[in-house]
């Protein structure tokens, strides 16, 4: 397949997601499959494909598990692979179960031992940036290797914000919240404007750290009408919100023990200023609220 020819295909994907054709995407993502056995470009295209978010997850998961057992001997693809993982996994659920498709795991493996091979060259950057986020991805069965890839992609140029900023957030979910807080705050520092994504975690992270002034400061910028009210608690105002509820939380799971349990999500509605009502709706079994 030609440059353009790609270029085509491409756009057409993406013209086609825009406007609902589902059946014309996966047509086209077929075609592209078929060609990527023998061109690592367009493999690095279908990649790209998944990872703007337009397959739903069991299509996007077919996709990279071709692409890998095509070109799994190749390092750019491995380390692009290992990024586009966090596309096949709903994110949102923070509490969710290791990853049950084998190919999660494949990749860290092919990763980590990649990252050794390349260590102190080039190519080494790219690789550490997708073991850091298929590691993530894994829940808490690779904790060790997430860590240790987020704090050497900092070692490597402590001066890319988002860097620290992946650390931190790696850091939150694991309710490491005062360095989760620190590793935001080193983020903001190297950057003039900070993103939407940076003040939201650093605010949880502050908040979760019990730094009271430096939470208020980031949620009165981020548009929050909240004000520190009776017995030093936070009042706002918030009609409603939902909460997500696990029995066995990310950050107090191990490897050996790394399950949500039980789930439920809670709706909070406030009837009026002084009065409010909780209404669950249960995934499963309830907790017995």
């Amino acid at each position: 397949m030609r440059q353009d020819e790609l270029e085509k295909a491409i756009k057409r994907i993406h013209e086609d997601a825009s406007a609902g054709e589902d059946e014309a995407v996966w047509s086209s993502v077929t075609s592209l499959l078929q060609a990527q056995h023998e061109q690592e470009l367009v493999a690095r295209a279908l990649v790209s494909i998944v990872e703007s978010d337009i397959l739903p997850i069991d299509k996007g998961l077919e996709v990279l598990e071709k692409v890998y057992r095509a070109h799994s001997g190749s390092v750019p693809v491995l380390g692009l692979l290992g990024e586009a993982l966090q596309q096949v996994r709903d994110i949102g659920l923070l509490n969710d179960s290791p990853p049950e498709h084998p190919l999660f795991l494949e990749i860290v493996n092919a990763l980590t031992e990649s990252a050794a091979k390349t260590k102190g060259t080039e190519a080494e950057a790219p690789i550490i940036e997708g073991l850091s986020t298929a590691a993530r991805m894994m829940a808490r069965q690779k904790d060790e290797v997430a860590e240790a890839s987020h704090k050497r992609l900092i070692e490597l140029n402590p001066k890319i914000a988002n860097r620290h900023y992946n650390y931190g957030l790696f850091l939150k979910t694991r309710g490491r919240f005062r360095e989760g807080m620190v590793a935001n705050q080193n983020a903001e520092e190297l950057i003039d404007k900070w993103p939407e994504a940076y003040e939201w975690n650093l605010g949880i992270c502050a908040t979760g750290a019990g730094e009271g002034a430096l939470a208020l400061q980031v949620w009165k910028r981020l548009g929050q009408k909240i004000e520190m009210g009776r017995f030093d608690l936070p009042d706002g105002s918030y009609p409603s919100c939902k909460v997500r509820l696990a029995q066995y939380p990310l950050a107090e799971r191990s490897v050996d023990a790394d399950d949500p349990g039980l789930e439920e999500t809670i709706w909070i509605e406030r009837l009026s200023p002084c009065h409010g009502i909780i209404r669950s709706v249960l995934y499963g079994l309830a907790f017995g609220l």
